[in-house]
């Protein structure tokens, strides 16, 4: 049996990861490599942003936090760590509905007014999950490897360019608007400021979901990511001086100790927005079984190993 999967980026690694239980040949062809991808601009903090149906999201979330809190507790090579931060809104909100997945493994506590950046209302700390995504994908590229499956670089324009293997799974992210022609997609672009890290160890992030204007602050170990920006129908990846220096102002409104870190990039990306994930069964034009996997918005790495699983039950099923 042979098995192509489409695209490389959280979503394409960790699906084709899984399917090897099937044991069949797996083949992953992209049109960026895993580092090149949106996926390497991820800050990454486990959490659903932008994503849908909430009741598989739910699931799938929940799958994935089991995974990273043991890569973080057991596997160092994968980049992952459990990391702790406020949540913190600056008008009266209700906790987001994905908290209770960590009632489990982490507390969620009420922040007093002290505890808050000047400004903000209400808060919440907790403990979850942070990804640090060039050295996570490293990892999971590393994994794929070992297995004897290879990356083929190389831009389709259809589906059915993938030829006839058994099955293709399309993990292609916003590029499935073209490959699946799907209009409920659209391109949101992402923007994160990467600055010298001058001891920052508690993540930051503002209640703003609907703004295009997002305030978050992530600390990995020798940078820190700067969010950001939602800014919806945007295709351009090209990094915009204003936005950054926006972005840095608002991040050092929060934490002042900022100020001074020195700039080390500006990564931007582009989240696929869907009103909820494709996670289906189709066939091509030319009748090859496909897998559809994309829609992920702000969370492809808080459903990947979740969605991944569900894309498994398929393939066992079919093959």
């Amino acid at each position: 049996m042979k098995i192509t999967v489409v695209g490389a980026g959280v979503i394409g690694l960790t699906t084709a990861l899984r399917l090897k239980e099937t044991g069949a040949e797996i083949s992953v062809i992209a049109s960026e490599l895993p580092q090149q991808t949106s996926s390497a601009v991820a800050a990454a903090l486990w959490g659903p942003f932008r994503a849908g149906p909430p009741g598989d999201v739910a699931r799938w979330s929940s799958h994935s936090l089991r995974i990273f809190r043991h890569l973080a507790g057991h596997v160092p090579a994968a980049g992952v760590r459990i990391s702790s931060g406020i949540q913190a809104a600056r008008r009266t909100v209700s906790p987001p509905v994905w908290h209770e997945l960590l009632n489990e493994v982490a507390e969620w506590t009420p922040c007093a007014a002290q505890d808050m950046p000047e400004g903000f209302v209400m808060g919440w700390r907790y403990s979850t999950p942070m990804i640090e995504m060039p050295t996570y994908l490293g990892y999971l590229e590393n994994l794929l490897s070992a297995t004897g499956t290879k990356i083929e670089q190389a831009t389709l324009t259809s589906l059915e360019e993938a030829g006839r293997p058994d099955l293709v799974v399309n993990c292609s992210g916003y590029g499935a608007a073209e490959l699946a022609v799907d209009p409920l997609l659209r391109a949101v672009r992402g923007d994160h400021l990467v600055v010298e890290n001058p001891g920052v160890t508690d993540f930051f992030s503002e209640d703003r979901e609907s703004s295009d204007r997002l305030t978050a602050i992530y600390p990995h170990r020798k940078t820190v990511i700067l969010s950001g920006t939602a800014i919806d129908g945007v295709q351009d990846r090209t990094p915009d001086s204003a936005i950054g220096k926006a972005i840095l102002a608002r991040c050092c409104e929060i934490n002042p100790r900022l100020s001074d870190a020195s700039i080390v990039d500006h990564r931007v990306g582009i989240r696929p927005v869907r009103p909820t994930v494709r996670l289906e069964i189709d066939r091509l034009a030319n009748k090859v079984p496909c897998v559809h996997n994309y829609g992920h918005g702000g969370a492809g790495v808080t459903l990947s190993w979740g969605c991944a699983e569900d894309v498994l039950r398929i393939a066992q099923s079919l093959l």
